[in-house]
């Protein structure tokens, strides 16, 4: 047979594969299998590209999610989905979770304006967008807010060239004084705001990615009396996520060589949840919830972004949503209630009932 003949011969077959009704029927396990790539629940608002993680608040006395990022500070409406503007200037916040804060009667918001930076001047406002005022010019990170909504504490940001240490300084309020607390960076006030929990480097060469040179430690806002405090291993991590309540303090505990996680109450003692297998977790996104009853985290597996939620009562786990698309923002908000999720994937926010 001769090329031209050859060449002609196999373009026929081609042509009838293609016209062929038999090549565009699909099998009946084709059709079972055809299962969503993505599953992201409702959609809030669009947001863009953004170059900080995207950390989300839900109120706690409107029906709104506040938003900082380069944009500033924003609030979506959950009913209307309108966007309103909260404080306009641009690069609010670092964009972590301990870079700003609600105040427990959810009516004003504290917050870092850091720029590109880690750290910078402390502000607050109310979440009319009104009463804006400075409670630090100097370089501050690492804030948190007492459940009394009656002082703030915070961290100094030194750099190494200048030989100090980072400091802890608390503000008060209600007189607008501040007042150095000690050496090294706050995490939570204890329930009854009387105390301050706390970590600092305990070797003179260590750095914040050094975990065996991290010391935990309660410290009397009052009296000055400091206590150490065991936040467990193998599990450990420089700052490891933590909830407050009047039943103690709940540390989420991850061990980078075994990649488990623990829930533990450092005040009890108590292991309330553990992963029993290894869990492939983005960091960062791992949350508790309003009522501290739940967890939720991303997880990142080849192909496979899974939005998964445990259940710290009934120690159950479950996905609440996911993606084959691959993205490194997957910051958490839950409501009041613990009743509703929200969260940012792509340059989106979306929203699911957890019930």
């Amino acid at each position: 047979m001769s090329v031209n003949r050859l060449l002609l011969f196999l373009a026929a077959i081609c042509t009838f594969w293609i016209i062929s009704p038999m090549s565009c029927s699909k099998s009946p396990t084709e059709e079972e299998d055809d299962i969503p790539t993505r599953d992201y629940g409702e959609f809030l608002h669009y947001y863009g590209m953004n170059s900080h993680w995207l950390s989300l608040i839900w109120s706690r006395n409107t029906n709104e999610l506040f938003f900082a990022g380069n944009k500033g500070i924003q609030a979506v409406d959950l009913s209307a989905l309108t966007v309103r503007t909260i404080e306009g200037a641009d690069g609010v916040s670092n964009s972590f979770s301990n870079s700003w804060d609600l105040s427990h009667d959810g009516s004003t918001l504290y917050y870092l304006l850091t720029g590109a930076s880690s750290h910078g001047p402390l502000y607050r406002i109310s979440i009319d967008g009104q009463n804006r005022q400075l409670l630090d010019q100097r370089e501050c990170c690492e804030l948190c807010s007492s459940i009394d909504d009656a002082q703030v504490a915070y961290y100094v940001y030194h750099p190494s060239s200048d030989g100090a240490a980072d400091s802890i300084f608390t503000f008060d309020l209600d007189n607008h004084k501040r007042t150095f607390l000690c050496i090294g960076c706050p995490l939570t006030f204890s329930a009854d705001s009387k105390s301050l929990l706390y970590y600092c480097w305990t070797h003179p060469d260590s750095t914040r990615s050094q975990n065996s040179y991290v010391s935990f430690y309660f410290k009397s806002i009052a009296t000055g009396e400091c206590c150490p405090v065991t936040i467990g291993t193998p599990y450990g991590q420089v700052v490891p996520k933590l909830f407050c309540d009047h039943s103690g303090i709940y540390a989420l505990l991850y061990s980078p060589k075994l990649f488990q996680y623990c829930v533990r109450n450092i005040t009890t003692n108590e292991i309330l949840y553990s992963w029993k297998t290894n869990v492939y977790g983005y960091g960062p996104s791992y949350t508790f919830s309003s009522l501290g009853t739940k967890i939720a985290y991303w997880s990142v597996f080849f192909d496979d972004n899974a939005l998964n939620l445990v259940d710290l009562v009934d120690k159950k786990e479950s996905r609440i949503a996911y993606s084959q698309e691959r993205c490194a923002e997957h910051s958490i908000a839950f409501s009041p209630d613990d009743l509703k999720i929200a969260y940012a994937f792509g340059e989106s926010i979306y929203m699911k009932e957890i019930m």
